[in-house]
């Protein structure tokens, strides 16, 4: 019942995107990766377990008025999908989001909120989301940058007590691509 569900909610997700794409070519332009709607956002997203699926299914069909929050939100929305969807709906969004250079840049700025986000508390969940992002950018960012962001991102577990290698494996196998690769590699590294 929950994957129908969660299968549900990546389909309106993406028709949500694809709006803001047809009808605001220019909103990615638009996005502050500091905005305190963003917190608001990820917060809720950390704080809610997969049986709690109400809670993104309300950020998804209400993310906000301005342009910024929405994209904002439903990019924030898709990685806590991705982190607990099926194998099959994690695919769509895979294969759905890989071409939207909009959403790369999105996601590649999320990331790096979410780490500083662990960074300052510690709490690995922020993490989760933040490979999540990962995972969703698949092929769409320079190689080198992004192992060096996962490169940092290992650190930081490592100063917070967390070992890096369950967690780089774990989504090293929901991701594809280049991501995927950066990710295994980063695990045996670790």
């Amino acid at each position: 019942m929950i994957d129908q569900s969660m299968r549900l909610l990546a389909k309106s997700l993406l028709q949500r995107l694809d709006e803001l794409e047809s009808t605001h070519p220019q909103w990615m332009w638009e996005f502050d990766v500091h905005s305190q709607e963003l917190a608001e956002c990820v917060e809720v997203l950390a704080n809610t377990n997969r049986s709690e699926l109400s809670n993104v299914e309300s950020l998804v069909s209400d993310p906000g008025r301005s342009i910024r929050t929405i994209a904002d939100t439903l990019t924030s929305a898709a990685c806590w999908i991705c982190i607990n969807c099926d194998s099959d709906t994690r695919q769509q969004l895979l294969t759905t989001l890989a071409p939207w250079g909009h959403i790369s840049a999105l996601l590649a700025n999320l990331s790096g909120r979410l780490l500083l986000r662990f960074q300052n508390t510690g709490d690995v969940r922020y993490v989760r989301l933040c490979l999540a992002a990962i995972a969703l950018l698949a092929d769409n960012a320079d190689p080198r940058e992004e192992s060096a962001f996962i490169q940092r991102l290992s650190k930081a577990l490592v100063e917070h007590g967390h070992a890096p290698m369950p967690i780089l494996q774990e989504f090293a196998m929901l991701s594809t691509g280049q991501a995927r690769s950066l990710l295994e590699n980063a695990s045996r590294t670790n």
